[in-house]
């Protein structure tokens, strides 16, 4: 992949930082996930928006933290918390369109998956793949291979894509492929 395989080309927004930080505050975590990171990461904490996009590895610090503290259940709730104050209101306006003309569909939500991660995450792309009519499986394909903390960080992100549908769905376990580059998971509703 040439330039892309450099970390530092995967990049995490600063409305991602702040947000997943504001989760973990609101969490009650945030005091404890400060003292597991480096000082640099706890520099970003402090101001996220000094920049508009910074390495991945202070969200991945942040996220790891979580996990070892809290485990993988308080970081996909902490996630979806994320995404969903974080991100909604940037993306609700976007995906009206196509849920009003594709319908009030997960699949209509997770046809436009790569779209939606863009205010988030750069380097990272994104795709839906429908294996029936209420089923598919959503990827994300990173330039390197991800720490653990990912395989649940996405969850949290995909149940946020059915809260804007207002269903429950059902989540997979994540595959890894590509050698652990590619992150997996099938989904399905109805």
């Amino acid at each position: 992949m040439g330039a892309v395989d450099r970390p530092e080309d995967w990049k995490s927004s600063a409305v991602y930082l702040a947000g997943l930080v504001k989760s973990i505050r609101a969490a009650g975590l945030l005091e404890a996930v400060l003292e597991r990171v480096p000082p640099e990461t706890r520099a970003v904490v402090d101001n996220p928006y000094g920049q508009r996009w910074h390495p991945w590895t202070h969200g991945a610090a942040l996220a790891t933290a979580v996990l070892e503290l809290a485990g993988p259940r308080a970081l996909e709730d902490i996630t979806f918390v994320m995404a969903r104050d974080s991100f909604g209101p940037i993306l609700t306006p976007m995906l009206q369109v196509a849920l009003t003309l594709m319908g009030m569909s997960p699949a209509s939500v997770f046809s436009r998956v790569d779209q939606s991660i863009k205010p988030a995450i750069q380097g990272v792309t994104a795709r839906f793949d429908a294996t029936g009519p209420t089923s598919g499986a959503v990827s994300f394909e990173y330039p390197t291979v991800p720490a653990p903390f990912a395989d649940t960080s996405w969850r949290g992100g995909l149940r946020f894509m059915f809260h804007l549908v207002g269903l429950e769905g059902r989540i997979g376990p994540c595959e890894r492929l590509e050698g652990g580059r590619v992150l997996r998971y099938a989904v399905s509703w109805g």
